[in-house]
């Protein structure tokens, strides 16, 4: 499972997660529930959410509410325009394969056209004014005990036609998209967020996130009181265009449009990713019109029906840590002066099995996470002859412009075999940083450690340690090391 939310689920998704939800998209049977855990730093409770200066803050996206059904056309509303639909064909950009999905797996949403291709017009469209979009970043803690169900096509349509509905409601335009969704619900059993997240079949780049909290906003949205903003039917839907949107390699770039509206008794917000600004401001603002027009039924997702998973939360001190029954022989009995305790998490739940532990000092820090591997996720052992693979000295920062792409992923996050780490080794991953603006000079690395008889994956964050004292923190206090036998 993902890491505790450092979320999600994310949700606003880089060409990378385009692909990866597609290639689930093409197997047969039930996608992947889930993304792997590796995704997720455990900070703490809370989730740290990327701060994307490019394009403004990175946030989660809402759902709709209201009557109209999927053939059903929206009611008049004054002042509104009479706008062309979007080619419902969907025709690939250049240079561009189309993208094949497995439209038939239950958990996938691919809405028709009721027009079969045939020119028509949505009337009595009304126009959405879309500011700058602020550059925030956001945090937000998970529920106690969360976990996560994903949405089947016919959960996904009830939710957007409400019961007896066969399609999305075809104002939305979202022919010729692939859409999975999730919700996560508390420890109770009660919803807490769901997304939908939909990307096209013929251009992977082209995508949206819709995201629904019942009761309020969605959580991570900032409202700014001078936001942009627009009355729809008596709501006010807030419209932010929050600049470029970029893919790696390709030298293209293209937009981001969001809303953010209540409708009913739910919050929303639905962000656009287009190639095309017309594109992404389009489907916003037909997303707008059609959210505030029609009800959102979520009636049956409120309350998860089937058996919630056994879940944990504790707070122990550095000692219950290290008298922990599982992962106490992976707590390092002592870390180099100049850092104190500040606190450990020990969490389990659905896919999710760690002890996480963070020492503070003078803007320096020592973060460690150790897991469950089962519950980590898939992850490469790297081999330390492939120094390639992960030897910061062998590149220069930002690693995202001097790194292969080949081996980005793996150099981002090496695993050692623990029978394979040394000083050498853990040196290789540690860099001297000096002159950085704001904060103080001194080595930096990470990296981590798995014990394959006990199954157990060390992640090891650290500021302010030096290579040895790194080598150190991981075995000098063992006569045998944790997990192996004598």
């Amino acid at each position: 499972m993902e890491h505790y939310r450092s979320y999600m689920d994310r949700v606003k998704l880089s060409p990378e997660e385009h692909r990866a939800l597609m290639d689930a998209l093409e197997g047969k049977g039930r996608p992947a529930r889930r993304p792997s855990p590796a995704r997720w730093v455990t900070a703490a409770a809370c989730l740290a959410l990327v701060c994307a200066a490019a394009f403004g803050m990175w946030r989660l996206a809402g759902l709709p509410v209201g009557d109209t059904g999927p053939g059903q056309a929206l009611e008049e509303v004054p002042g509104g325009q009479n706008t062309a639909g979007p080619e419902t064909t969907d025709p690939a950009a250049p240079g561009t394969e189309p993208i094949a999905a497995d439209r038939d797996s239950e958990y996938v949403l691919s809405p028709q056209d009721p027009f079969d291709g045939q020119p028509h017009s949505s009337f009595n469209i009304q126009g959405v004014e879309y500011g700058d979009a602020p550059e925030i970043c956001a945090s937000i803690a998970y529920p106690d005990g969360w976990f996560e169900e994903q949405l089947t096509r016919t959960q996904m349509v009830e939710l957007l036609g409400g019961p007896g509905a066969e399609d999305a409601p075809w104002s939305l335009y979202w022919v010729g998209y692939d859409i999975t969704g999730k919700a996560v619900y508390d420890g109770e059993g009660n919803l807490w967020q769901l997304w939908l997240t939909g990307v096209s079949r013929s251009d992977s780049r082209n995508g949206f996130t819709l995201t629904v909290r019942p009761g309020d906003y969605p959580l991570t949205d900032m409202i700014d009181p001078d936001q942009t903003a627009t009355d729809l039917h008596g709501v006010t839907v807030y419209g932010t265009k929050g600049g470029r949107y970029g893919w790696d390699g390709s030298g293209e770039m293209g937009y981001v449009y969001e809303i953010t509206m209540m409708s009913g008794d739910a919050g929303l917000t639905f962000e656009a990713r287009q190639v095309e600004e017309e594109d992404a401001e389009y489907l916003c603002t037909q997303a707008a019109n059609t959210f505030a027009g029609t009800k959102l039924h979520l009636d049956s997702l409120l309350v998860y029906g089937g058996e919630i998973p056994d879940w944990g939360s504790e707070r122990p001190t550095w000692e219950e840590a290290m008298a922990d029954e599982k992962f106490g022989a992976y707590v390092p009995l002592y870390v180099p002066d100049g850092f104190a305790f500040e606190e450990a998490r020990r969490e389990w739940g659905q896919d999710r099995d760690y002890l996480t532990l963070f020492w503070y000092g003078y803007y320096t820090s020592i973060s460690i996470d150790i897991w469950d591997a089962d519950t980590w996720g898939d992850f490469t052992l790297t081999d330390p002859a492939d120094r390639e693979k992960y030897d910061v000295s062998l590149y220069t920062t930002p690693y995202a412009d001097s790194v292969p792409e080949e081996y980005r992923q793996e150099f981002d996050n090496p695993v050692f075999a623990i029978e394979d780490v040394t000083p050498e080794v853990i040196a290789a991953r540690m860099r001297y940083v000096d002159g950085d603006s704001g904060d103080v000079d001194g080595w930096r690395g990470d990296f981590s450690v798995y014990y394959e008889s006990e199954n157990v994956l060390v992640r090891y964050s650290l500021d302010g340690v030096t290579p040895q004292e790194a080598y150190d923190l991981i075995l000098k206090e063992y006569d045998v090391l944790p997990g192996m036998v004598p």
